[in-house]
């Protein structure tokens, strides 16, 4: 678990670790001010900022490719970590 406390107290600003989702054919990671966000199941994911776009109009995948990267491999080792603990390989 994690102790929100702090966060609830703001005593801290930011996360230190990216929250991670996947359900029903939705998937995203969010990762302080930047978020992925895929529709199929993690096919496809769009970046975006979401202080500076807090609707999520503005694809940033053209213009922050290595943020995209890096935040699509993150997703990743996480759902494979996720569909490991279901099959209970990692214990």
């Amino acid at each position: 678990g994690v102790d929100l406390l702090p966060i609830v107290n703001g005593e801290v600003e930011r996360r230190s670790k990216p929250l991670a989702f996947d359900f029903q054919g939705q998937a995203a990671l969010i990762d302080n001010e930047y978020k992925i966000y895929s529709d199929d199941g993690g096919q496809n994911f769009t970046l975006y900022n979401i202080e500076k776009d807090v609707g999520e109009n503005i694809n940033l995948n053209n213009q922050e490719p290595q943020k995209l990267t890096e935040m699509v491999s993150f997703w990743n080792q996480w759902k494979t970590s996720q569909e490991n603990s279901a099959l209970g390989k990692d214990y």
